[in-house]
């Protein structure tokens, strides 16, 4: 199951990162910040971070302790990045970021992080099986 979920990150990483680089899903506000869907504040370098963690969360994803170590590092990066940045919206220089991004990260982050540490490794959907009679 972990592996799934660092699947599912690595994914939603991996493609927002590649659509903050296309015009039609991102685009400028009238203060000339990017923005991807109207919405979020970007920039070239988080775009970049964004595919970079999302490769790397399909390159771990074949492996249940690596998985778990992944979500657990890009939900800590997306906590702080969220305390940070609701503090700082320059992320200390690093990048731009507004209100969306701040509470996209923060529940980012409760979601990998609560899927990192409740999930156990060997997870495994099972039934009972039904009793049979004798008789």
């Amino acid at each position: 199951m972990l592996k799934k979920v660092a699947l599912i990150v690595g994914f939603i990483c991996f493609i927002s990162g590649l659509l903050g680089f296309v015009p039609g899903f991102s685009g400028y506000n009238n203060d000339g910040q990017q923005l991807l869907l109207g919405i979020f504040a970007t920039t070239t370098g988080y775009n970049i971070v964004s595919i970079v963690l999302g490769a790397a969360g399909l390159a771990v994803a074949l492996s249940t302790k690596w998985s778990k170590i992944y979500l657990i590092a890009v939900g800590a990066v997306s906590c702080l990045a969220a305390l940070i940045g609701f503090s700082d919206p320059t992320l200390f220089g690093l990048a731009n970021v507004n209100t969306a991004d701040n509470w996209a990260n923060l529940a980012f982050a409760i979601i990998i992080l609560g899927a990192a540490f409740g999930i156990h490794p060997d997870y495994s959907i099972s039934f009972p099986k039904k009793k049979s009679k004798k008789g």
